[in-house]
């Protein structure tokens, strides 16, 4: 199977890098299947769990939304915030998770509202994207 490099930046730097299979991500406009060979795409991304395939194994990276360039068998992400499934601390999640949960309840009917929002869904992307490593017999950090 033909390949092509994945590679997922933030402002803090390369998030992650390598040589992949196959990829599947949230756009804008739903999920969107990428394959070494690709026609060139530029596209917005949705928050949501960035799926890779290398060899038979699945991995997953959460993804806070950005964009996504596809241009001669290499995937650039470039999105505001993301981590890697297998360096997600589980305990942690669920703590942001549940003080996010809290704080969008305080917020309800305040303008700051959508931002204690965006908090409890980049929690639950993240949780998901343990859920997902959990489902394929690996364990996240603890």
């Amino acid at each position: 199977m033909a390949k092509m490099t994945l590679e997922v930046l933030s402002p803090n730097g390369v998030i992650f890098t390598d040589i992949v299979d196959s990829i599947l991500v949230k756009g804008v406009d739903g999920e969107l299947g990428i394959l070494a060979g690709h026609v060139p795409l530029f596209t917005e991304l949705s928050m949501g769990v960035l799926t890779y395939k290398k060899g038979k194994e699945e991995n997953y990276i959460a993804v806070m939304g950005g964009f996504l360039e596809v241009n001669a068998n290499k995937v650039n992400i470039i999105t505001t915030s993301g981590e890697v499934a297998d360096n997600i601390d589980k305990a942690r999640a669920l703590q942001d998770k549940d003080s996010s949960d809290k704080l969008a309840m305080k917020k309800a009917g305040d303008e700051s509202f959508q931002r204690a929002q965006r908090e409890v869904a980049k929690a639950n992307i993240r949780l998901k994207a343990i859920e997902l490593l959990e489902r394929s017999g690996r364990r996240p950090r603890m």
